[in-house]
């Protein structure tokens, strides 16, 4: 099978889908570098979305400013490392702010990703985490 389409375009998640319809386990591997790359997102996204806020003129509420700085600051996570616990509260405290939750439903002016928009269930994604 050949899939073609743009960076982003869901090739691998069809891969991926294909494998679960046919219960084809992912390796441990496998599920740490997801896991990894879910919270790679999350801090991309939000990335791609503060800068489409600056661009839209929108503004964070002053209490979320540390928030975001904390947040663009975040390494990477380590082979087996856990979510850390200190990135919950301000993904929280972003995702609730108005303008930034204004900037995602306007994501099409500034050409958000769609990880974007996906990240838009971050309020959902941040509750379980």
């Amino acid at each position: 099978m050949l899939l073609l389409g743009s960076g982003d375009s869901g090739k691998s998640t069809v891969l991926k889908q294909m494998r679960l319809i046919r219960n084809v386990p992912f390796t441990q591997s496998e599920v740490e570098s997801y896991r990894q790359l879910v919270f790679a997102n999350l801090v991309q996204g939000m990335r791609y979305t503060f800068d489409a806020m600056e661009d839209m003129d929108l503004k964070l509420a002053d209490a979320n400013r540390d928030h975001a700085d904390f947040v663009l600051d975040a390494p990477d996570l380590k082979d087996g490392q856990p979510f850390p616990e200190a990135y919950r509260e301000p993904f929280r405290a972003l995702w609730e702010d108005k303008n930034l939750r204004q900037a995602v439903a306007r994501g099409n002016e500034a050409a958000l990703p769609d990880k974007c928009v996906i990240n838009s269930q971050l309020s959902s994604l941040v509750s379980v985490i």
